[in-house]
């Protein structure tokens, strides 16, 4: 008795590992939601396309930034950068400067500084790997003052 129950177990524990360690390979294969940003445009316009991003707390992002324009751009977005876990900022190209902003600019705890700007000179790629924290809406503009004022200017809403 004791050995058939032994069998049985082992048999139902084999069953439930074979589609556990296959989600969780999934969701490795899958890996982040990839999300493109465009800050400028080929034609030298002060635009960000989309100028609205739909994201989702919990989920991994892979946020990837180019500047097709032939003008620096500075990615702004503070109070995101604080409401995400940055994993990394990959530089894909020679023409990026990933700037830090500390926490207790924005009245958070000073634990780790977060990405607050990000430099996109001329042609320029970035990847910004995060996962959601905080749910909000969250201001990202083009941090060049003229820029935002010709209409660079976006929102991140995080549910």
């Amino acid at each position: 008795m004791f050995k058939q129950l032994t069998i049985v177990i082992a048999a139902l524990c084999a069953s439930l590992a074979v589609p556990m360690g296959a989600q969780a390979a999934a969701t490795i294969e899958r890996g982040p939601i990839e999300v493109v940003l465009r800050f400028g445009s080929a034609t030298d316009g002060f635009e960000l396309s989309p100028n609205m991003l739909q994201l989702e707390t919990g989920k991994p992002y892979k946020l990837v930034i180019t500047n097709p324009s032939s003008t620096t751009h500075y990615i702004t977005a503070p109070e995101f950068a604080a409401a995400v876990s940055t994993r990394k900022v990959e530089i894909t190209g020679g023409n990026v400067e990933r700037k830090r902003f500390l926490r207790t600019k924005l009245g958070i705890p000073r634990r780790l500084p977060v990405i607050g700007e990000i430099e996109l000179r001329a042609g320029g790629k970035a990847e910004w790997y995060f996962t959601g924290n905080d749910a909000g809406r969250f201001p990202i503009e083009c941090g060049i003052p003229a820029h935002a004022q010709a209409g660079m200017v976006g929102m991140i809403i995080m549910d």
